[in-house]
């Protein structure tokens, strides 16, 4: 290890949506550029991008450090009353309002799933202009988890700022009652603002009264300083200002980029416990994430009569089988590429079944057998066997309800055991759909099974699976579209003062072809 180390451990991806502009591939290409071997990536008040960035950090040989910088309201996260939040925080013009910011490390798999629910509480409680935590529920889940002070827009440096040295030091005495003496540290920074000098000053005195230690950051937005303009750009469109708004926010400074630890060390060198916490910290975040290796992490699925789950799948499937192809049983010639079979209907006659699933077995078609007993050997063999029974599961849920079910899309339809489970409507056989494309034999990551249910009935399911598979084990998924080619050309011209009309103009001049990078359609 260097005698000079650093960690960047306050750092913005481009998850902060409209803020952050450091994008991950090359964030971490600059951090092996520059010999670091941990990254800490703290976004705006979400995780979003925090498995994305585990993954790909750990795959260059990178250190992953996950964390978030948190809006924190002094009173009740439940309280809409105070004002929107805090105007031009970042280059400390005036401060107030309904939020704070403060930095989150985790430290082990315990903070990171502390962590995990505090976000979530700060959306589906908190959420008011900004996804907001309180001092209550952060000192409920505050076990494996790091603590910073804050850039700016903290409450240490605000009431530092206001010259309120007792409310900043009561403030401290707080987090350092809530993480414990080892897990909470001062922040300070070196970027060139005058408030930032003064912050300094401050939050270092309280370190040497209080005895706490001082931890160096630099709140990285962007990769390098050339990306200064940039990044103001996207902050005002995020903020639907102009970059010659004096009112607007901006970081009044270029120097919060990812800096070389040697610049660090420079300008901060004076205080070289601060640095060199950095990397104690990093050291001190040991953090595995359970299913991100390959193994695969399920919900418990209990089949009825305390049976074994395969035998109950592949009674499951040769009892569709019967439904699905019953009008062939017998039938050891039927070939299914020049016959239709019946396609099964809740209302269709469908004969008794014949007796147990090896009884159905020996009616069917020599096609149907191997087709399926080769499929449920696969599901067997890469340990799918409780997937599919959850997906049935709830699928079965909504057609006993009433709920309308989508036919299936994508490459599970390519699956006899979807199709006789009634997981999907089309038929494989039929239409020579291969199960290799939905699960091939050497692939580890469990297959996608797409289905629509009617949107009006849709929380019905939801309930359902949180009801029979816990909570903790449903979620919800958000998507996120990056900002065309066009579109960009138009809010740059805007934010620049331009026209529309000249906006539109040179966007219409970019070719309407996919994947375009904007250099080449220079």
């Amino acid at each position: 290890m260097t005698d000079k180390p650093f960690v960047h451990l306050h750092l913005h991806s481009e998850y902060s949506i409209l803020d952050g502009m450091c994008r991950l591939d090359r964030l971490l290409e600059e951090v092996g550029n520059q010999g670091m071997s941990s990254v800490a990536v703290t976004d705006h008040g979400n995780m979003f991008g925090a498995l994305d960035f585990y993954t790909k950090a750990r795959d260059v040989g990178i250190k992953p450090i996950l964390g978030c910088e948190v809006y924190i309201t002094s009173g009740s996260r439940f309280d809409k009353s105070t004002g929107r939040g805090i105007p031009k925080a970042e280059s400390g013009g005036a401060f107030g309002g309904a939020y704070n910011h403060l930095t989150l490390l985790c430290k082990n798999l315990e903070g990171y799933r502390n962590l995990l629910k505090l976000c979530t509480a700060a959306y589906t409680e908190g959420f008011y202009y900004k996804p907001r935590i309180d001092k209550e529920i952060l000192r409920e889940h505050s076990s494996g988890l790091i603590g910073f002070s804050g850039c700016l827009a903290g409450e240490v440096c605000q009431n530092l700022l206001r010259d309120n040295i007792e409310k900043a030091r009561k403030v401290v005495e707080d987090y350092r009652e809530i993480f414990g003496e080892e897990n909470f540290f001062l922040e300070i920074m070196s970027n060139g603002l005058p408030e930032q000098a003064k912050a300094n000053q401050g939050v270092i005195e309280l370190a040497s009264e209080l005895s706490l230690p001082l931890v160096a950051t630099n709140d990285a937005h962007y990769i390098h300083r050339s990306d200064s303009e940039a990044n103001h750009a996207m902050v005002c469109i995020q903020t639907g200002t102009l970059m010659e708004d004096p009112d607007g926010l901006h970081f009044g400074t270029d120097e919060f980029f990812v800096k070389p630890p040697a610049q660090m060390w420079e300008e901060l060198g004076e205080y070289e416990e601060a640095l060199k916490n950095t990397q104690e910290i990093a050291n001190r975040c040991d953090l595995e994430i359970p299913g991100t290796g390959g193994d695969l992490v399920m919900p418990k699925f209990e089949a009825p009569e305390s049976r074994d789950n395969f035998e109950f799948l592949r009674e499951l499937s040769y009892k569709g089988a019967w439904k699905r192809y019953y009008d062939h049983a017998g039938d050891e010639e039927w070939d299914p590429s020049t016959e239709v079979p019946k396609i099964f209907t809740p209302t269709g006659e469908v004969p008794p079944l014949p007796g147990d699933w090896e009884e159905i077995r020996k009616r069917l078609p020599r096609v149907i057998r191997e087709r399926m007993d080769y499929e449920l050997d696969i599901l067997r063999t890469k340990g799918f066997v409780e997937y599919f029974l959850i997906v049935w599961d709830f699928i079965d849920f909504a057609r006993r309800k009433g709920i309308a079910v989508g036919p299936g899309r994508g490459s599970a339809a390519g699956s006899i055991v979807a199709y006789c489970l009634a997981i999907t409507d089309i038929d494989p056989l039929l239409f020579g759909l291969i199960f290799e494309r939905f699960l091939n034999p050497e692939r580890k990551s469990p297959p996608d099974i797409d289905t629509d249910f009617s949107d009006k009935r849709r929380d019905e399911i939801i309930r359902y699976c949180a009801e029979r598979y816990g909570s903790d084990s449903v979620s919800q998924i958000a998507t996120f579209s990056r900002m065309g080619a066009k579109q960009v050309v138009r809010d740059v011209a805007r934010v620049l003062g331009m026209p529309a009309s000249e906006g539109n103009r040179i966007a219409k001049a970019i070719p309407d072809e996919l994947n375009l990078k904007l250099y080449q359609a220079l």
